[in-house]
């Protein structure tokens, strides 16, 4: 569910109910695999796979891992990459967002240190 930014902050009866909806282990995911891919310019025609998964740990804070795929047009060719990071028990939302966002950017950083011309088709670098 998509809402505009202006509807959803306040204490507004729709923000209240978005709330309590939130899953913030999805919310964790896709904020990583969205930050990988405004950091590549690519869009949704892009031969680039991004999956994030979200793990309990023992002591109560989460595990978020990033793994991509890059793929040449014709499937000849691809390039991998992935990173994990561990969120302490009781980090805030907002600093949970950004230590995923960052995981995204770090790991397209490491697609573009790496690339092997895989992504010359896609970005704008």
């Amino acid at each position: 569910m998509e809402v505009r930014a202006p509807d959803a902050g306040g204490m507004t009866g729709l923000s209240m109910a978005l709330a309590q909806l939130e899953d913030i282990p999805s919310r964790l995911e896709v904020t990583a695999e969205r930050a990988l891919l405004a950091r590549l310019n690519a869009g949704c025609s892009a031969p680039i796979g991004g999956l994030s998964r979200c793990v309990d740990e023992p002591d109560g804070g989460v595990r978020l891992r990033l793994d991509t795929v890059v793929c040449a047009p014709d499937g000849s060719d691809v390039q991998r990459a992935g990173e994990e990071i561990t969120m302490e028990a009781g980090l805030t939302r907002e600093a949970g967002m950004d230590a995923a966002a960052k995981l995204g950017t770090r790991v397209a950083e490491t697609l573009l240190a790496e690339d092997r011309g895989l992504l010359k088709h896609v970005i704008d670098t």
